[in-house]
């Protein structure tokens, strides 16, 4: 007996008006077996706010000045914040 097993792997993106995206998602499996491998939330002006692998339990979060240049950014492993 032979058994094939597919990893498919799924993009949605949504976008908003202006047709800049607003998140795009990454999911591995089908059904009740889909799980997210990663997560990418933008801004209006399409810079990157979130980037999520909830996999391996990363997450990174920025914030931005009007001009577009990053303020402050923060990175987050398990739950808890890495310097």
């Amino acid at each position: 007996m032979i058994n094939i097993i597919l990893n498919c792997f799924l993009s949605i993106s949504l976008f908003i008006s202006g047709g800049q995206k607003k998140i795009l998602v990454e999911y591995k499996g089908e059904g009740s077996d889909e799980i997210v491998v990663e997560r990418i939330t933008y801004s209006e002006s399409g810079d990157i706010l979130i980037f999520e692998k909830p996999l391996n339990k990363i997450k990174m979060v920025m914030e931005y000045y009007e001009n577009g240049q990053i303020q402050e950014e923060g990175n987050w492993k398990d739950g808890e914040l890495i310097e």
